[in-house]
């Protein structure tokens, strides 16, 4: 597995990993994935043969309310602002938090992988 989203970064995976770990917003993602299955094809090695994984953070809760207080919380305890990377973020309730993950899906993250320690439903 090799992680992160830059040039280099991607090159490395199209050449030697079969899996990679990505972070961002799912059009941030589109648009990494599209570089690494270009890069593959100039290397000749299998775009399909490589796993995509996202690392992000969860915020899903009974409530939306709950939701934005738990992220903030988490967002506070990791010293970040919430508001810059919150396209990166999933939060809301179940449906919420699983209609964005199904964009991540859509772009071809199989894989989520979250140092998020608090979860509730």
């Amino acid at each position: 597995m090799v992680g992160g989203v830059g040039d280099i970064t991607l090159r490395i995976a199209a050449n030697h990993a079969n899996s990679v770990n990505l972070y961002g917003s799912p059009e941030r993602i589109a648009e990494r994935v599209g570089v690494l299955e270009s890069l593959c094809c100039e290397l000749g090695t299998d775009f399909d043969g490589i796993e995509v994984s996202l690392q992000g953070e969860l915020a899903p809760a009974s409530t939306r309310e709950y939701a934005e207080a738990m992220a903030a919380r988490t967002a506070s305890a990791q010293g970040l602002d919430l508001d810059s990377p919150r396209d990166s973020w999933v939060i809301g309730t179940p449906d919420e938090a699983a209609d964005q993950l199904r964009r991540y899906s859509e772009v071809g993250v199989s894989h989520w992988i979250s140092t998020s320690t608090r979860r509730s439903i």
